[in-house]
């Protein structure tokens, strides 16, 4: 229904630009497919499971080796300026607790003592969610600096150098060609390229439900001792906007 609402609108939260693509309609039918109440439930648990296997991970890891990205470990809350959407994310809030997330839910005034610079705002929010154990952090900082670590315990990275296939007999990868017709041969091949992956997978039969969306993000440099932007992480869920704070950056 939410997306049904949006068609049209030009300051949509999620904006379709309709073409005859057949792999978005084909996406399209999977998503909506999966949004029935069984397979939301199934599909929160699973998230939530990945969810708190990863940041259990990166804890572990920033003890091991001392990692800098500029994280915070103040939480993350989701705060709502509609009491209608409101009410729908305490259901889906349920099912995570159900499944082991810290998510508490919070009226404004709570909201407002979670960050308050929130304070101006206070007038608009009618409640959110809050969970105090998740994370933030600067993602392209830690990469680089996980690369770091990784290039000192000898792992080795090869940039600019575009693969073009994967070549396989039977159910295994034999080997990966780049383009200049070099094959790279290893004991296992991770496949990250967001929505490039199906380019690489599709002609061996893997079909992988991904269409590429784009999104948009802004950043603002902060005065020394500034007082007045979030320290905590913030979801505005009715309008799809997060707002983090990432040492003097907003």
């Amino acid at each position: 229904r939410k997306v049904f609402g949006w068609l049209g609108k030009e300051d949509a939260p999620l904006l379709f630009r309709w073409r005859l693509d057949p792999e978005l309609f084909r996406w399209g039918l999977q998503f909506l497919r999966e949004c029935s109440p069984s397979r939301t439930k199934q599909n929160i648990r699973a998230i939530v499971a990945l969810a708190s296997y990863s940041r259990r991970s990166l804890i572990e890891l920033r003890e091991k080796t001392n990692i800098s990205y500029d994280q915070l470990t103040r939480g993350i809350l989701h705060f709502y300026t509609d009491q209608k959407e409101f009410e729908g994310a305490a259901m889906a809030a349920e099912v995570m607790r159900d499944f082991g997330l810290d998510r508490s839910q919070v009226d404004a005034a709570e909201c407002v003592r979670i960050e308050p610079a929130l304070a101006d705002a206070r007038a608009m929010i009618v409640g959110g969610h809050y969970t105090p154990s998740d994370e933030s952090g600067d993602a392209h900082l830690f990469t680089k600096n996980l690369a770091e670590l990784a290039r000192a315990r000898g792992v080795h990275f090869d940039y600019g150098t575009p693969v073009v296939r994967l070549h396989s007999t039977a159910d295994r990868i034999d080997y990966v060609e780049r383009y200049n017709g070099e094959r790279i041969h290893g004991d296992a091949y991770v496949v990250a390229c967001g929505s490039f992956s199906n380019a690489l997978l599709n002609p061996l039969g893997i079909k992988l439900p991904i269409y590429p969306a784009k999104g948009y993000s802004a950043t603002l440099a902060l005065e020394e001792g500034d007082n007045f932007a979030p320290s905590v992480s913030l979801t505005d869920d009715g309008h799809k906007l997060v707002f983090s704070r990432l040492g003097n950056r907003l």
